[in-house]
């Protein structure tokens, strides 16, 4: 019996527009009714989920910046940082080979480099953060990061830079999140180890969860649950890792599927 869902949010409750399944909301109410539990994991961090958390009204804690922290409403009650001594290395490393990123802390955005899919990110976080442009001169060693987002034209470039980093530092987890996007957290953030978290808290077991995906950085989370589900927008990568499939994000995928499988 299913008593946990989680779901990741672009590509999966947002159509390719950002807007939210319009069925949602309310299949979340009639899953309280049947006492389970509806949340969230995704890449995202905490001022671009606040507009998302505020309309579906989520009462119970979500996953944020790929696993790097667990958040209920405003209060971070789950953190794991970055190595703090490896943050000024790798953001060197990428800079000399000249991949664009931005890293993230609670309080500062520090970016390398323009890249169009970045731009909408430090956009959207021009108020939030603090904007800080990369200078190796500057140390970064007492700031914990929780993300570095990297961006390339093509994955097969930065192969040697994340065998590079990934030699160096051991305790970091360097992995493709979506596209051509790639993500840098602490070894410990990865969605799925959070949903682990997440369900021991809330007193779940494996058998009880189900959770829903559409890109690389969600391949974790089907690691973790009973019943996974790949969006019909996913890679076929990502559909040979889940035990179900739904329709796409811009077709209400997750919503329908709830409505089925638990005769909403």
């Amino acid at each position: 019996m299913i008593k946990l869902v989680v779901a990741d949010c672009d590509g999966t409750i947002l159509d390719d527009h950002k807007k939210i399944d319009p069925q949602l909301k309310e299949v979340i109410k009639l899953l309280k009714q049947k006492n389970i539990i509806f949340t969230l994991a995704t890449g995202r961090n905490i001022f671009l989920m606040e507009e998302v958390v505020q309309d579906l009204d989520l009462e119970y804690p979500y996953i944020i910046n790929n696993g790097a922290n667990i958040y209920q409403k405003n209060k971070m009650i789950e953190n794991y940082s970055l190595p703090k001594e490896a943050v000024q290395p790798i953001c060197s490393i990428l800079e000399n080979e000249n991949f664009p990123f931005l890293a993230y802390s609670e309080k500062e955005l520090v970016i390398y480099s323009k890249h169009q899919l970045l731009e909408g990110f430090k956009e959207k976080l021009k108020n939030k953060l603090e904007h800080i442009e990369f200078n190796p001169s500057i140390n970064f060693s007492n700031i914990p990061f929780f993300k570095i987002t990297i961006a390339t034209d093509d994955v097969e470039d930065i192969k040697e830079t994340k065998k590079q980093i990934e030699e160096l530092f051991p305790n970091i987890n360097f992995k493709r999140s979506e596209g051509t996007l790639f993500t840098i957290t602490s070894s410990q953030a990865t969605k799925g180890n959070a949903i682990q978290t997440l369900a021991s808290m809330l007193g779940c077991k494996k058998d009880e969860i189900m959770v829903f995906g559409d890109n690389y950085n969600d391949i974790t989370m089907f690691d973790v649950a009973s019943v996974g589900v790949a969006m019909g927008n996913s890679d076929q990568t990502i559909k040979q890792c889940a035990t179900h499939e739904t329709s796409d994000n811009n077709h209400n995928g997750v919503s329908e599927f709830l409505i089925k499988y638990f005769g909403l």
